[in-house]
């Protein structure tokens, strides 16, 4: 049995493959042969491959992993130099054509323009986008033309097309056609047999396919980032808390972060990758440590718990799976109707939602549909939003607490956050503070971490929040409207007439 060298694998690496890098310097290997031309391997991927040619070829020869770690060592440092081209994961846009991987061993994508789109054979027609595949990549069907297959979806998420949450999550479905823009987050609220479960499972699975939504977020930036680079859904089911540095790390997700992480197992060598992702998650209720900027980012859609017309999981995704190459298709319909539209589509007929571009595939939508513009996807979906955030902010003791303060200066507060954190204990409940009571700010620093977090969300509510920073101090500067300040000030129960008569909790 012969012995292969690091020399001969690197040599067998450049008769097979082609080198490319990333702009964010990832190295991958393209094959020279085949019909996944457009198809990139990491270098990883690559060596794997390799080792099953020696094994076939070189009388059943496996190289070692020694040999293998050099070799890999010696290609990515020949990399350095290699072509800088864009890798996606499965949907690319360039010069405004979007092309769609279909994740099948023969390496069929979908074409979409304004004008149509096509299913494309690569060995005819050379993909110009480059995507990468990762384990979860799994292959989605040939589209194929149904008699309706929004309906058809519909249907099996027991909705009706003229439902406001399945236009929501229809629009946000087509508004992948957009890979490269900020695209908010779909999250489906519900209680035990609401079946936000299965419908999330749907959703997702019609642009990536998958078997069981995820697991529930990690702790850390570094242990949920290489789960987000693999998908190009991220889902998460039953989201219950999560910490403020994963809502933060949410919002960079949202509207794109590079990544830079010491690789494992060296001491000074770094990875560095970017990511820009969306994400589904499903939740009972909103996830305890959702910072208002993080919910900005995301779409609520809440369900009822079904009484009636309830399936079996298995069944209704067994049928799904007979439909889905013309629920593609449908959706493919709509993203190219959307393109078409986008040019005619202003950013203020958007109506200064924050992620404009998105918005605008809404817009082209409702266009598209004929929908008037009040009580169409866009408008549901910002309504809906900014009474959620409203009521998130009446429903944390803390942020009313700051609220009353302002309000009971007149509607006008200026000082420090000490200050405004020793103001607010007139109205801190009993429990405050304690592992089971509501949360409650602990120090000034946490008081101004958390008004800075939650800024739009209390804007909503009526109270405008500045930080000014003067002579080497820094101060709060926080006002809110006469009526707004008598709303919250508005007693409810002889308790509230008590607290405020005596200028607070005592």
């Amino acid at each position: 049995m012969t012995v292969t060298t690091a020399s001969e694998v690197v040599i067998e690496a450049s008769r097979l493959f082609d080198f490319i890098r990333t702009p964010a310097g990832e190295p991958y290997a393209l094959p020279k042969d085949g019909n996944r031309r457009h198809v990139a391997l990491t270098l990883d991927q690559a060596a794997t491959h390799i080792a099953a040619v020696f094994f076939r070829v070189e009388n059943h020869d496996i190289p070692t992993q020694q040999t293998m770690a050099s070799a890999l060592a010696v290609l990515s440092a020949l990399t350095v130099d290699a072509e800088i081209r864009d890798v996606d994961l499965r949907l690319a846009r360039i010069d405004n054509v979007s092309y769609l991987d279909l994740g099948t061993p023969s390496g069929e994508y979908v074409e979409i323009r304004p004008t149509g789109w096509a299913v494309r054979d690569p060995r005819k027609h050379p993909c110009p986008a480059t995507f990468v595949r990762t384990a979860t990549t799994n292959a989605l069907p040939v589209p194929v033309p149904a008699e309706d297959g929004r309906a058809d979806l519909a249907r099996l998420l027991a909705l009706s097309t003229e439902d406001n949450r399945f236009r929501v999550a229809w629009a946000w479905l087509t508004a992948q056609v957009l890979p490269t823009t900020a695209r908010p987050m779909l999250y489906l609220l519900g209680s035990q047999g609401s079946g936000k479960t299965t419908r999330g499972l749907l959703l997702a699975n019609v642009l990536e396919p998958q078997d069981e939504l995820g697991a529930v977020l990690k702790k850390s930036e570094r242990e949920n980032n290489p789960v987000a680079k693999a998908s190009f859904i991220l889902t998460a089911d039953n989201m219950t808390k999560m910490s403020e540095d994963v809502s933060n790390w949410l919002c960079s997700l949202v509207t794109g972060l590079r990544v830079q992480e010491r690789k494992l197992y060296t001491n000074a060598e770094t990875i560095a990758y970017s990511l820009k992702r969306t994400g589904l998650f499903t939740g009972k209720i909103k996830p305890a440590g959702l910072e208002s900027d993080a919910e900005e980012r995301m779409i609520f859609l809440e369900f009822e718990r079904m009484t009636t017309g309830i399936r079996a999981d298995d069944d209704l995704l067994a049928e799904f799976r007979t439909l889905h190459s013309g629920i593609l298709a449908a959706l493919l319909d709509d993203m190219v109707a959307a393109l078409m539209r986008l040019p005619l589509v202003d950013a203020a007929d958007v109506r200064a939602y924050r992620f404009v571009n998105f918005g605008k595939v809404f817009v082209a939508l409702d266009r598209h549909y004929g929908l008037d513009p009040d009580a169409g996807h866009l408008a549901a979906a910002i309504a809906a939003a900014t009474d959620q955030q409203t009521e998130r902010v009446h429903d944390a003791p803390d942020l009313v607490a700051v609220m009353r303060v302002v309000a009971s200066e007149g509607g006008k507060w200026e000082g420090s956050a000490a200050a405004l954190l020793a103001a607010m204990g007139r109205w801190a409940p009993e429990d405050a503070g304690r592992q089971s009571g509501p949360w409650w700010p602990s120090s000034a620093a946490q008081l101004g971490t958390r008004l800075r977090n939650q800024q739009h969300a209390l804007s909503l509510a009526g109270l405008r929040i500045e930080f000014v920073k003067s002579n080497g101090r820094r101060r709060i500067e926080a006002s809110m409207s006469p009526a707004d300040a008598r709303a919250v000030l508005a007693p409810e129960t002889r308790a509230d007439i008590e607290i405020i008569n005596l200028g607070g909790k005592k």
